[in-house]
């Protein structure tokens, strides 16, 4: 019966470590999920900040063009 006994601990054993393994890869994974709400959450905001300096970027670069377009009139007037 001892050899019996040894096989049921060891059983009991591994189905305590394979709940505990269960349990902290849960855990693990509820972190994870959690990180990447926040990283998605950063990313959206980034995103959008980029969005705005493209925009910004696009203005100014409308602007020079006219600018552009003014200098070479002028120029061409003194010619």
């Amino acid at each position: 019966m001892g050899y019996q006994e040894n096989m049921v601990e060891d059983l009991e054993e591994k189905v305590r470590s394979s709940r505990r393994y269960r349990r902290n890869s849960l855990h693990h994974t509820q972190m994870l999920e959690s990180q990447m709400k926040t990283v998605k959450g950063e990313l959206v905001g980034t995103l959008d900040h980029l969005q705005e300096l493209r925009n910004v970027l696009r203005r100014s670069q409308q602007k020079a063009e006219e600018r552009k377009a003014t200098m070479e009139k002028l120029a061409a007037g003194l010619r």
